[in-house]
């Protein structure tokens, strides 16, 4: 006989099929599974995610350096129209005095040649007083000066040039080792006292970022011959407080 004080749940439990006990252990399994093709899902977009940005990354940097090219193409095809522009590159003997490498650079804007004297109004004892004969209203009518003003124009160019390639190495568009390559261009314009002159003019109008003006200053005093003609003719730039004027915005 059956035990009448059984309870009705454990009749209802007695009475389930085993269609219905597998239910819950199939509904488990399709969670699993969804919780499975979710987290696989995830990844397959995490890893897609990271493929678009390395090519975007890929990409800026093609972008960056096809501009810094064709910057340098432009410079060089107005070098070739205007062959007197190529006075920049000129390097003076290292065993010169400071003084009279400078006055032997001016001389060959001037001339093209370090054997004529310059005219006496482009006596200029320092990057200030040349960057006033350049720009100033009372000289800038000067014949002498229509030379000097295109080739401080054509130092200012390269300059900022320089100054665009190392804004794309501190947004990493270029590397270390191609931004080293670069900053040679410095290395070898800076001595040029038209180069000093715009760099001067740069520091009055704080047109230099303070991350770059610092490497100015390193790569001048990294290199013992730019340096000493630099602190002849513009012995501020080698001062720490120098950089103070710069707007810090790295």
């Amino acid at each position: 006989m059956e035990d009448a004080s059984e309870s009705p749940d454990k009749k209802e439990k007695a009475s389930e099929s085993p269609e219905t006990k597998e239910k819950p252990l199939k509904f488990q399994r399709v969670k699993l599974v969804l919780e499975v093709l979710a987290c696989v899902a995830f990844v397959v977009t995490a890893i897609c995610a990271g493929l678009a940005v390395f090519e975007y990354k890929k990409a800026n940097k093609a972008a960056a350096r096809t501009q810094l090219y064709n910057t340098e193409r432009v410079i060089a095809d107005r070098e070739i129209q205007r062959p007197h522009l190529q006075r920049l590159y000129c390097e003076g003997k290292p065993e010169l005095p400071p003084e009279v490498h400078v006055e032997n650079m001016l001389r060959l804007c001037m001339h093209g040649t370090v054997d004529k004297s310059l005219p006496l109004s482009v006596r200029a004892n320092n990057a200030k007083e040349l960057a006033k004969f350049v720009w100033s209203s009372e000289t800038f009518h000067f014949p002498e000066n229509v030379v000097l003003r295109e080739l401080y124009i054509h130092a200012e160019t390269y300059i900022y040039h320089v100054h665009q390639v190392w804004d794309f190495k501190q947004g990493g568009f270029i590397s270390e080792d191609e931004w080293k390559t670069w900053n040679e261009l410095l290395t070898h314009i800076t001595p040029h006292p038209l180069t000093m002159t715009a760099i001067y003019a740069a520091w009055e109008r704080k047109y230099f970022s303070r991350s770059f003006a610092k490497n100015v200053q390193d790569t001048i005093k990294n290199t013992e011959h730019n340096r000493q003609i630099v602190e002849y003719f513009y012995k501020e730039l080698l001062a720490p407080a120098w950089l103070e004027k710069f707007p810090d915005y790295d």
